[in-house]
């Protein structure tokens, strides 16, 4: 830990004399090149560091209430500790005359909670720098009106190492405004020095004034993100300008109802005479002109929000700045986005936080190992959220409390306590416009846990139209249940009475038909709806009007009728959810069997009218009519008996065709310079064990940032595998960019193989996560094959030894053409079909020079041929290797020889220094293995997999794994939601060629013996 000389870093927070503070001393350095002080925390201390108290000469609302909240904590404070106030405690910038001094007489309770604290034994206080209060790290008289006050020391950064039970953890704390290109100094030492932001805040700002309507543009000063600025005064503009002026509206509607009380009175009072009997008429037709007024009033009005959503759109279509990532649920911009880069960065260094404030922004998010925080801040905020239908988001005033809690305990536990209280009501137009979102509590509270695994802010889970979607396929799937039904029920008498009197008898015969035809296409619709296919929504539409009117004309059900026209109105109110496209080759197929099947019907039709020496006109009428449904036109003779059989044809060409012309895309195919990307990404962040299967041939890759998201598209469902390969602050933007992907082209998403650092980035999103089993990895440094419970183990490994048996390790990409030719044929041997089979966890190749850094182990026989091999691929992540191919020749070889071969690599990795080896994965292992509760749901499941076992491998496999005492990492599959179960494991079953697995084989070819499978 280094200091400055001339400002030493705060005592340490143990037993020891407090080193004296030099007074007017200039802070530490904030350059990178310059060492960055250090402070200390011994075992059961604690840190709190706080942000942006923009503490003025005079106190507002604010910063009282924040600086009384950070005040009372400091009261309550029991223990070693350390206070960080890191930057813009002082505002400096927008009150050129305000000085600490100052500042801290306005907020007398606050000052003296920190000055006591600074004196208490164990204590320390540190202040950063920021960028409101920059002065600090140029004017000594500044820092030195702090360091007096206070007790404080001033740096522009500091570095904290927390003695823990498990580790000594590093942190480093800024104020994070060195990251903001607009607020960022160029030397910070220099007095000149104005970045982009102090113009906003001193000249532009406070020139932002509205007259009139109450200030609607008055607390601009407290917008977080001022590139939000266009957005805000779009919001303001129709929700505090315009709305004030709906109430006009009204006005006609009560001028009528007035005008109807008034005639009513008048005819009463004038009962007796002519004029009392006409204005009893205009009485009665006052309703009549009340509907219409009524009518007239509701076009202006949407008239009037038409022209209104789109001028506040355009203004807030304004950007000031290129801010491509959004919180999800928020409409807040990312502005947190380059701190989580900094602090992968600073973990890659050793660190394992990294706290800032700045932005405004409270968080705590977890980043794999490491973890980044923001302190938020202490001061007034618009607190912005977005809104429904494609209005402005809602901007309301607030006053915002925070901090971040350290703990030195058994391990290193960090909180982040946030409180807000608005400060003005919301309105009514706001509150109905507004959408649903996560607040903190009035007073600060816990809002996340590191030790708890919960981040901060709750990310709310994106749905890109997907409850839409859901609702409209049911909705969909139950009109045409309803239709089938209709059609097949006789109507009801009186009204066909009345339909008779105006159609003739066909017309509901062939109505019932088309309604029969139309709830069968509306069911076949409903799987392209819930996908959001574009062509399956535009014919939905059609479906639903044709199948309205079809209820009409058949028996006057006009229940059914407003049904279908209330489901079309909700597809017409939500098309912005089906937008997907389908498979280019669809519409040509479905063109193709509608055109094949008008040629059977012709070339049917010519050879019944030289059989029958009937006319081909009446033939091709009758059966054109009977695939219409229409049986107006008579078959001659014998032929109509074929009626049914006809109209079945017609309706399965018809649904065959829409069915068709329904499927999903296909997944793109990955160019050569996409591909090459990929490859150096997976590379650069590929860290766990199944990280290099991303690089399959057979799977798609999509890129976001620097994030790979390998997958493969099976029947409709995206199917990942592994989890996404990059930095790991991109986790939600990249996986929110591949669900925005997948439902552009209409695919359901699921995951086979996902890792629990996963999860609750999965879980955000709104997916299902189902336990598939655990990965066996082995700890090298541990095995060992001594001791009683791994006899058999060890007698296997020495029996195949003894026999002559040996094992050589090799670079698969630069093998010998003999021993590559001998490993392939032995390869193709021990295969059923052509091709290696697994999605998830296997390369499915072999001896490509483009996989570097794979190990290769050779187990030869006794006559040096080969006996046996493994594969491993590199998995950074645990220092080792993970298992990708393990064959075993056909012959009369030793039993163990696949567990020697293992064996062997485990010693040649230990010479190595490798860490560990990631070994086969063991499907339902904590089932099998009776863990968790012992239900009836459990055994039922336990008995099945043991029932399979002997086929599929499961309990041997997991039995083989055990043999070497390894950690068992649990997998999961993820899928979209509880309503794709059956279509997400059909999909993955098919991603995993599960079709041709032993057992079924057994099924579908009982004649097939259990050897010869």
């Amino acid at each position: 830990c280094h200091g400055d000389a001339m400002n030493p870093p705060p005592a340490a927070t143990k037993p020891a004399p407090k080193p004296a503070r030099s007074r007017g001393s200039s802070p530490g350095p904030e350059r990178a090149e310059e060492p960055v002080p250090c402070i200390t925390v011994a075992s059961g201390g604690r840190v709190l560091i706080a942000s942006d108290l923009h503490l003025g000469a005079v106190a507002n609302a604010a910063t009282e209430a924040a600086s009384t909240e950070l005040a009372r904590r400091l009261e309550r404070w029991n223990g070693p500790g350390v206070v960080v106030l890191a930057g813009d405690t002082f505002e400096l910038w927008a009150e050129p005359n305000n000085t600490p001094a100052k500042a801290l007489r306005s907020h007398p309770r606050f000052t003296n909670a920190v000055a006591r604290f600074a004196a208490g034994e164990e204590h320390s206080v540190v202040v950063l720098a920021g960028n409101h209060d920059g002065a600090l790290g140029w004017d000594p008289e500044l820092a030195a009106e702090v360091n007096t006050t206070l007790g404080a020391a001033v740096y522009h950064a500091l570095d904290i190492e927390i003695t823990t039970g498990a580790a000594v953890e590093r942190l480093r704390v800024e104020h994070g405004h060195q990251l903001d290109p607009h607020n960022a100094f160029r030397d910070p030492s220099k007095p000149g020095d104005r970045p982009l932001g102090q113009h906003v805040v001193t000249d532009i700002l406070p020139g932002i004034r509205s007259s009139g309507g109450g200030g609607w543009l008055n607390d601009v000063g407290a917008l977080v993100n001022h590139d939000r600025f266009p957005h805000f005064v779009a919001s303001r503009l129709l929700y505090r300008r315009m709305a004030r002026h709906l109430w006009w509206l009204a006005a006609p509607i009560a001028a009528v109802a007035l005008l109807r009380v008034a005639l009513h009175l008048l005819s009463l009072v004038n009962s007796g005479g002519t004029a009392g009997t006409s204005l009893s008429r205009l009485a009665t037709a006052a309703p009549y002109l009340a509907v219409a007024v009524i009518a007239d009033v509701v076009l202006v009005a949407i008239g009037l929000a038409i022209a209104a959503r789109r001028a506040v759109n355009a203004l807030g279509s304004i950007t000031v700045a290129d801010k491509a990532d959004h919180v999800a649920g928020d409409g807040d911009a990312d502005l947190n986005a380059a701190a989580r880069r900094r602090a992968v960065e600073l973990h890659a260094e050793g660190y394992r936080g990294y706290v800032t404030g700045h932005t405004h922004q409270a968080e705590l998010v977890d980043l794999a190992g490491g973890f980044y925080a923001n302190s938020g801040c202490n001061s007034a905020v618009l607190v912005e959220r977005p809104a429904r239908a494609g209005l402005p988001p809602i901007f309301r005033p607030a006053r915002q409390s925070g901090w971040i809690e350290l703990e030195a305990g058994a391990g290193l536990h960090a909180e982040v306590w946030l409180g807000r209280c608005f400060t003005e009501p919301i309105s009514l137009l706001e509150r109905l416009a507004a959408k649903r979102a996560v607040s903190p509590p009035s007073q600060p509270a816990i809002a996340a846990s590191l030790a708890k695994h919960s981040n901060w802010p709750e990310r709310s889970r994106p749905d890109n139209g997907r409850r839409a979607r859901r609702f409209a396929a049911a909705s969909i799937s139950l009109a045409g249940m309803l239709n089938i039904a209709s059609a097949l029920t006789p109507p009801l008498r009186g009204r066909f009475s009345e339909l008779l009197r105006v159609f003739s008898p066909a017309a509901p015969e062939t109505a019932s038909f088309a309604t029969a035809a139309f709830g069968i296409g509306l069911l076949l619709l409903a799987g392209g709806v819930r996908r959001g296919h574009q062509r399956a929504w535009r014919i939905s539409l059609g479906v639903l009007a044709a199948s309205a009117a079809a209820n009409v004309f058949k028996g006057l059900d006009v229940e059914e009728a407003l049904l279908s026209i209330g489901v079309a109105g909700y597809l017409v109110a939500n098309r912005s959810a089906f937008r997907a496209g389908t498979h280019p080759d669809s519409s040509r197929r479905a063109v193709r069997i509608l055109a094949a099947a008008g040629a059977v019907a012709v070339l049917s039709s010519i050879i019944v009218s030289a059989v029958f020496h009937v006319g081909f006109v009446a033939v091709g009428t009758g059966f054109a009519g009977r695939v219409l449904g229409l049986h107006t036109a008579i078959l001659p003779g014998r032929l109509g008996a074929l009626s049914a059989a006809i109209s079945a044809t017609g309706l399965s060409a018809l649904a065959g065709s829409l069915w068709l012309a329904m499927r999903p895309r296909a997944a793109a195919a990955v160019d050569s310079e996409g591909d090459a990307r990929a490859w150096t990404l997976v590379q650069r962040h590929g860290k766990g064990t199944l990280d290099y299967f991303a690089l399959r041939d057979d799977k798609a890759r999509y890129i976001w940032g620097d994030t790979v998201v390998a997958y493969a598209v099976r029947a409709g469902v995206a199917v990942v595998s592994p989890d996404p390969v990059g930095p790991p602050d991109q986790r939600a933007s990249a996986w929110a960019a591949f669900r925005r992907h997948a439902a552009d082209n209409g695919w359901s998403v699921a995951v086979l193989g996902a890792g629990e650092d996963w999860l609750p980035t999965y879980r955000a999103a709104g997916h299902n996560a189902i336990y598939a089993g655990d990965e066996a990895v082995v700890d090298i440094a541990g095995f060992s094959l001594d001791g009683g419970r791994n006899k058999t183990l060890r007698q296997a490994v020495t029996r195949v030894a003894r026999a002559g048996y040996h094992v050589e390790f090799y670079d698969p990409a630069h093998l010998d053409a003999d021993l590559a030719s001998q490993l392939t044929a032995m390869m193709g041997a021990s295969r059923r079909g052509d091709v290696e089979r697994g999605f998830s966890m296997t390369l499915s190749r072999i001896f490509d020079p483009r996989d570097t850094g794979l190990l290769l182990a050779v187990a030869f026989a006794p006559d040096n041929t080969v006996a046996a091999f493994c594969q491993y691929v590199p998995a950074p992540g645990i220092n080792g290797y993970s298992l990708d191919l393990m064959r075993r020749a056909q012959g009369d070889h030793p039993n163990g020889l696949t567990d020697f071969v293992v064996i062997a690599t485990i010693e040649e990795l230990r010479q190595q220094g490798s860490q560990a080896l990631a070994l086969n994965f063991a499907t339902m292992r904590a089932v099998l293995a009776g863990e968790g509760n012992n239900s009836l749901s459990r055994r039922l499941q336990r008995r099945a997999l043991q029932r399979f076992g002997a086929d599929m491998q499961i309990e041997s496999l997991w039995r083989f794994n055990a043999k070497y005492d390894p950690t068992w990492t649990p997998r999961y599959l993820i899928i979209d939601g509880a309503d794709q179960v059956l279509h997400a494991g059909l999909a993955m079953a098919s991603a995993e060629s599960l079709w041709e697995l032993p057992f079924i084989g057994r099924l579908l070819r009982p004649e097939r013996s259990r050897g010869q499978t």
